[in-house]
């Protein structure tokens, strides 16, 4: 832009000393017309320049460490002007298709600025434009917990019919009753009793693990308690085991009820946004045979 109009007044310049030496009334017309030229360009390209529109074309999610360009759409109506723009994302400035900062798990406020709309001759003015914000939520990568048999002993040691009977870990044999699946009859014991035996698929009797954590701490530790967070939830859905998400979030306590894959990462979602436990706030004091507190240290498993 600099450029441009440094290149524009020299060009003036030289029209005022051509009018110096030859004083002719061509040379008037000439200075005046070069005097014109800005208003000129911009009344020309106004149209299209007030068409534009920047739309950020940014994902609403991402996991931690993936590389998420900063990327936007623009369109104008009445054909597209020369455009330059950067976005601030959090508190860091970004140039267009540079990678936004995903290195820790959060929420990222993506907004448009330094944004500039050139005329026809390549001239900056500024025009006002619409911006919308973006919010990015950065998802934690699953880290591994290993201390988990005596939780899942404690959540699987009662069990009942699964409805509908199909698949299952764990088994159970009884007689054959009137209504029961042909498929269900476990045959080799059936031929050796000389009555029908059927093996009948068993899941856990509704007990519900808590999952409990304190939002807060430096974002190594958020990324530390997300991150086991969501291999715990994870781990238990696949087990078939109900949990409960207890969180300690401004001040109260947060609860979610995860029942998918993708009910679990709504639930990060909204403990992403949700603000840090004040000084203040109240302590988790539920208890429960199956509670499993999540904490941020680097050497916890």
């Amino acid at each position: 832009m600099l450029r441009r109009w440094l290149l524009y007044l020299a060009v003036l310049a030289g029209c005022v000393l051509f009018l110096i030496a030859y004083q002719g009334w061509y040379a008037w017309v000439i200075l005046i017309a070069a005097l014109c030229l800005p208003a000129l360009g911009l009344l020309v390209s106004l149209p299209m320049m007030l068409s534009t529109k920047l739309r950020l074309t940014l994902p609403s999610h991402c996991t931690m460490g993936e590389p998420v360009p900063a990327s936007g759409e623009i369109r104008a109506f009445l054909g597209m002007p020369l455009f330059s723009w950067q976005l601030l994302a959090g508190n860091k400035i970004q140039k267009p298709n540079s990678l936004l900062p995903t290195d820790h798990c959060g929420v990222l406020v993506c907004r448009p600025v330094r944004v500039r709309i050139y005329d026809c001759l390549g001239l900056c003015f500024r025009i006002p434009l619409r911006r919308e914000s973006h919010r990015l939520f950065v998802r934690p990568k699953p880290i591994p917990v290993s201390n988990l048999p005596e939780l899942e002993r404690r959540l699987s040691h009662s069990w009942r019919p699964k409805p509908g009977g199909g698949l299952a870990e764990n088994h159970e044999l009884r007689l054959y009753r009137p209504g029961d699946s042909l498929n269900q009859i476990h045959w080799k014991l059936s031929a050796k009793a000389g009555k029908y035996i059927i093996r009948e698929a068993m899941e856990p009797n509704g007990m519900q693990a808590i999952l409990s954590l304190t939002l807060g701490g430096t974002r190594e530790e958020m990324d530390r308690k997300l991150g086991r967070l969501l291999w715990l939830g994870n781990h238990l859905l696949e087990k078939n085991l109900r949990f409960c998400i207890r969180a300690s979030s401004g001040t109260q306590i947060l609860q979610l009820f995860p029942d998918t894959p993708d009910a679990l990462l709504l639930a990060i979602d909204q403990l992403l946004e949700a603000p840090p436990a004040a000084a203040d706030a109240p302590t988790d004091a539920f208890y429960s045979p199956w509670l499993y507190a999540i904490g941020g240290e680097p050497d916890e498993c």
